[in-house]
């Protein structure tokens, strides 16, 4: 468990769980790995708050090797520009129809 006390922030749980345990995992839990192989994050820094989703089995440990990947992000100017663009030619047709 990650901890920011008194707040728990992400919490791994692994494994087939019996109806009478109790999972203290995120989401649904992330798959048993065999002896010898280990579960890494698929994004270093990705969260989606579900265990099955954020990790996966790699077939030997790899103690603190997770790679952090960019998420790509839609670019702000070209999607500010958009909707001016979008405001402009709405504004012109308004006029053109009180004109």
């Amino acid at each position: 468990m990650l901890y920011d006390e008194p707040e728990v922030l992400d919490a791994l749980g692994y494994g087939d769980f019996d109806p009478e345990e109790v999972y203290a995992g995120e989401g649904m839990p992330a798959p048993d790995p065999p002896a010898g192989s280990s579960l890494a994050r698929v994004f270093a820094d990705v969260d989606s708050d579900d265990n099955a989703l954020d990790f996966e089995v790699l077939a030997e440990p790899t103690p603190g090797s997770a790679e952090l990947h960019s998420v790509p992000e839609p670019g702000s100017a070209l999607l500010g520009s958009g909707g001016l663009l979008g405001l402009a030619i709405l504004g012109r047709r308004r006029r053109a129809r009180r004109g």
